[in-house]
């Protein structure tokens, strides 16, 4: 189709070719920031939308193929990968954290074996806020299957150094990158996001696949956030703040807390106590929290976001009541 604003439009009428240029000059900047052609570039509705296209679109090749797909990832898992991996009826291969729930590398490798259709690798975890070391990724990568492709998802903020996505892009094997500007910029309402990939194949094949439309505000929205470097120091500010206030969550009896590096991070709770009925007195407190269940997790684990220092200090003098009730 011919984006130029000078013909008279009798292809979709309406504002169709105003959204489709956004789109374009939001591929483009995309594509200058990591240095790669535009083709290479797939613009979407947040990483959620990408995750949806992405895996809806292989398990519609593998079952067309006769085969039934396969996923790899890491558990506990952000929940919107797992349920679409389950609605898309992938078989899902999942690699236990340890106890301390760092990622088990080993495990990952040896499941690499079975050539999944995708390979999940999400840095920093949700819901745990812990990155996967970049010697880990540099070996999964390395040992990436032909048949497989790496699928890595950079939502959140690692306020640690990591392997750029350049780097990333520079393996042999298939590599996607997922990138938001939800939890970096504070993006969430304008719902844009992208995946970048290193293989024309890949690429031409989930262009044409299944998304959720493009909001030309919202893409807007994401240029600027490209050439925006103070908003995601902010952020990193924010998180360190709340994570240090976090720390005090940890002197409180029978609680554990799993440091994290990110947006999010992980508590359990005392033997005995439900995070389930812990979230509906956090409720009536004034505090909305994520319990296990929820997030694939089991009952005494809670799931919080780094919203700032102070709601997380009044957060853990509420769990302290909580405890002693």
């Amino acid at each position: 189709m011919n984006l130029d604003p000078n013909l008279t439009d009798l292809t979709h009428g309406e504002e169709y070719p105003l959204v489709l240029r956004v789109k374009q000059e939001f591929t483009e900047a995309v594509a200058q920031t990591h240095g790669v052609d535009a083709r290479l570039v797939l613009p979407n509705n947040g990483s959620n939308g990408s995750l949806l296209t992405i895996l809806s679109a292989y398990a519609v090749k593998a079952l067309s193929e006769g085969m039934k797909p396969t996923i790899v990832y890491d558990v506990p898992q952000y929940f919107r990968t797992v349920h679409i991996a389950r609605q898309f009826q992938y078989e899902r291969i999942e690699i236990p954290r340890d106890a301390e729930l760092e990622f088990d590398a080993a495990a990952y490798l040896a499941a690499l074996e079975r050539k999944p259709t995708l390979a999940v690798l999400t840095t920093p975890n949700n819901p745990t806020g812990k990155a996967i070391p970049d010697t880990d990724l540099d070996a999964i990568l390395r040992a990436l299957p032909d048949e497989t492709v790496a699928l890595i998802d950079r939502t959140l903020t690692n306020l640690d150094s990591e392997l750029p996505t350049e780097e990333l892009l520079g393996y042999q094997g298939k590599v996607i990158v997922l990138h938001s500007f939800s939890k970096s910029h504070h993006l969430s309402a304008s719902r844009v996001g992208y995946a970048v990939t290193n293989s024309e194949e890949v690429a031409d094949y989930v262009r044409p696949k299944l998304n959720l439309g493009f909001n030309v505000d919202g893409l807007r929205a994401g240029m600027a956030a490209l050439r925006d470097t103070s908003r995601p120091e902010e952020v990193r500010k924010r998180i360190r703040a709340s994570l240090e206030a976090l720390d005090e969550a940890a002197t409180l009896p029978g609680v554990r807390y799993f440091p994290s590096r990110s947006n999010y991070a992980v508590l359990q709770l005392p033997e005995g106590q439900s995070a389930n009925h812990l979230r509906t007195f956090m409720e009536e407190k004034g505090f909305a929290i994520m319990a296990g269940p929820e997030i694939g997790m089991r009952d005494r684990y809670v799931r919080l976001h780094m919203t700032g220092a102070r709601e997380i200090r009044e957060f853990v003098s509420h769990l302290g009541i909580y405890l002693k009730k």
